[in-house]
């Protein structure tokens, strides 16, 4: 069943609909409308408790944590290599 039929089913604040639809398609090359997008809406909310995705942001924004990863690259031992 394609997302946006099932929260069409079960909400009628539109909306909301759109938030719960937007899960079920996020990391996927498929809109609200392909077939199969309910399953992943579900699967994603009974593998973490939540029906929305939990917000998460990175302390300082994404510039921090491109920082992070260069400097722990760094500790590491990858540095500019000529090749």
């Amino acid at each position: 069943m394609a997302v946006a039929d099932l929260v069409a089913e079960w909400l009628r604040v539109k909306l909301c609909a759109h938030c719960f639809a937007a899960r079920g398609i996020s990391g996927t090359f498929a809109g609200p409308w392909s077939a199969g997008t309910s399953a992943g809406l579900l699967l994603q909310a009974a593998l973490d408790g939540n029906a929305i995705a939990p917000s998460e942001s990175v302390k300082g924004g994404m510039g921090a944590l491109s920082a992070a990863l260069a400097k722990a690259a760094g500790n590491a031992g990858c540095g500019n290599q000529n090749f």
